[in-house]
């Protein structure tokens, strides 16, 4: 019987994400419809305040986009999603940029069934690549959260 690789993220519960550098607000767009449900934010450690801030601030707009999205009427979401812009340009002024992906992730319970869910992946970093790759849990236990 010839000799099989062993796959990584049935051995570790983690798999390989790509992630697709947000160069403009719309590029956001499914991370934006996923976060509604779940959503993974990996940064960089700050270099200074200035980084900080800058992260911190377009974590919050994020997630409140995020949250009230579904609220936002269809022919406003261009326009909604036009505001993050200006968050997006201040995160490349101060060096770090945002990468993005929507991927399916299985949810489970204490006695219950795993159930897939779409899920937001964010990567705020100093890498301005096209695309990035992060390894993210195949499955999250939600139990008592």
């Amino acid at each position: 019987m010839p000799e099989t690789e062993a796959d990584p993220a049935v051995e570790t519960g983690y798999a390989p994400v790509s992630l697709s550098l947000a160069e403009r607000s719309r590029d956001l767009w499914p991370a934006l419809e996923a976060a509604q449900f779940a959503r993974i934010v990996n940064r960089d450690p700050p270099s200074g305040d200035a980084q900080d801030d800058a992260m911190r601030r377009f974590i919050a707009i994020f997630a409140e986009l995020a949250e009230s999205w579904e609220t936002v009427p269809v022919a406003s979401r261009v326009p909604a999603l036009d505001g993050i812009n200006r968050y997006l340009v201040s995160m490349r002024e101060n060096g770090i940029y945002v990468h993005a992906a929507a991927v399916e992730c299985a949810f489970s319970s204490e006695g219950n069934a795993a159930q897939s869910f779409p899920m937001a992946v964010l990567n705020l970093g100093r890498d301005g690549l096209p695309v990035v790759t992060l390894m993210i849990p195949q499955s999250i236990d939600v139990t008592g959260r």
